[in-house]
């Protein structure tokens, strides 16, 4: 991953501004889908990797025993200042300012749930070490969520960027084309099973401006194409009324091998 994605990606501002912008133009329901089918579960030690603003987290708090433990880690000082006023009331949450790689490779606590939503694909960790870290890190039939990007995500709007003379980084291209498939290769002979959905988001960009805050704030924005880009998206928006932007989202469940599996 190059810096300047690296510094993008740990910083709040940009977070909220893309998740706020992304929320405003779709009608898919993210928590619905990915929350739904383990309304019905309770576990006694959750973690979260790449928290963020805490929004996911909010969820995580319903599938916790009464008893029980929630640990927030994020990168960014600045979302771990969030995360402690947002649940400050709450012993049961504990948050963690840490870089995901240290953290994996120092945590001695297990768990029986691991949460990441958009953000374990900024371990520069090869799949297969990430994975042996993450299943160390679960206890006997405990469970992974991971959530990421598949093949074909933003495909309009990079193909778009593209005409305009941006170059999508290699970083970026990997995240959203390869990453999930790799780490579910990578965690076979790890995981007792893994669950695999896929889902279509589509977000509806309803005029130039949004279109070009939300790349503004991207990971994959190159201030020197700005200007092509600018009028790209004014001259689309004199012809149409909206821009559509697929987002492609993996989820995949890891049950943690245990003795007993053949």
């Amino acid at each position: 991953m190059s810096k300047n994605i690296d510094k993008v990606s740990r910083d709040t501002q940009s977070l909220q501004a893309r998740i706020q912008m992304n929320q405003g133009n779709q009608v898919f329901d993210l928590e619905g889908w990915i929350f739904g089918s383990l309304r019905e579960r309770k576990y006694e030690r959750i973690l979260e990797l790449c928290a963020g603003t805490g929004r996911q987290s909010e969820y995580l708090l319903s599938l916790l025993r009464k008893d029980g433990q929630l640990v927030l880690l994020d990168a960014s000082s600045a979302s771990c200042q969030l995360l402690t006023e947002r649940f400050k009331a709450l012993p049961l949450v504990s948050v963690v300012n840490s870089d995901l790689d240290e953290y994996l490779a120092g945590c001695g606590k297990k768990f029986d749930f691991i949460f990441v939503s958009y953000g374990l694909y900024y371990s520069k960790l090869a799949e297969k070490e990430l994975s042996q870290r993450l299943m160390s890190l679960l206890l006997p039939n405990g469970e992974l969520l991971v959530i990421g990007p598949h093949r074909g995500n933003n495909e309009e709007l990079f193909s778009s960027l593209s005409s305009c003379g941006v170059r999508i980084p290699d970083s970026v291209v990997y995240c959203c084309e390869h990453f999930m498939d790799n780490l579910l290769l990578a965690m076979k002979p790890y995981g007792g099973s893994a669950n695999v959905e896929l889902a279509s988001n589509p977000q509806s960009w309803r005029s130039a401006a949004n279109l070009l805050k939300y790349w503004e704030s991207s990971t994959f924005y190159n201030v020197s194409k700005r200007e092509a880009v600018a009028q790209y998206f004014k001259e689309w928006f004199s012809k149409e009324k909206e821009f559509v932007v697929t987002k492609r989202i993996a989820k995949i469940i890891f049950k943690k091998r245990t003795i007993h599996d053949t």
